[in-house]
């Protein structure tokens, strides 16, 4: 489940407070992208009473293609080393998975890692990490809304929906409270960065 692994630290986990920057990282652990679920059975002793457990065997990814882009999303946002333990061969042979409903191979999954435009986020420069606003309230669930200023005049906006399935919401850019003295422009360009797409203004 990925919101226990983006929010096992609390709310101070996401605080901004300067806890990472050149130097000193914030560590929100290994990611768990390409990993896998394990299967376990269970019995009970008539006599004993006591639980044994024995393997069963691998079961399908541990997370879908989608929570695999949110959470390198946010370890990339937040500046947090970007460590794996996986054989990447292994993976790139696991067939379609329909968790949760929605397909995906290991092929997906190794994709989601080498996101070139995602891993540039965690590679900035300027190396601080997000400050996170307060969650907005989607169609669905509440999303929250992180924001990490990169060089260049550029930011990072990663939008974490907290429920399953689409979520939609209305965002303004003064609602994401940048204040940027040495930018010229009123205006920025929006870039969607798992679509690798460019989405007009703002």
């Amino acid at each position: 489940c990925l919101a226990p692994a983006t929010e096992f630290g609390g709310p101070q986990q996401f605080s901004g407070n300067d806890g990472g920057k050149g130097g000193h990282w914030n560590d929100m652990d290994m990611l768990t992208i390409g990993s896998r679920s394990y299967l376990f059975e269970y019995k009970v002793n008539e006599t004993t009473g006591e639980v044994i457990s024995k393997g069963a065997g691998p079961g399908g990814s541990a997370l879908t293609v989608s929570q695999s882009r949110a959470q390198l999303s946010m370890w990339s946002i937040m500046k947090s080393p970007l460590l794996i333990s996986l054989d990447a061969n292994e993976v790139a042979t696991w067939p379609a998975d329909s968790k949760g409903g929605e397909p995906g191979t290991g092929l997906d999954l190794l994709a989601v890692l080498k996101n070139e435009e995602v891993l540039a986020v965690s590679d900035d420069p300027l190396g601080l990490e997000a400050f996170r606003l307060e969650d907005i309230k989607g169609t669905k669930s509440s999303i929250g809304v992180f924001v990490g200023q990169m060089q260049a005049g550029k930011f990072a906006v990663v939008m974490f929906s907290r429920g399953g399935g689409p979520n939609k919401m209305t965002l303004a850019l003064s609602d994401l409270k940048i204040v940027n003295p040495k930018a010229t422009a009123s205006s920025y360009k929006v870039r969607d960065l798992w679509a690798h797409s460019d989405n007009g203004t703002v």
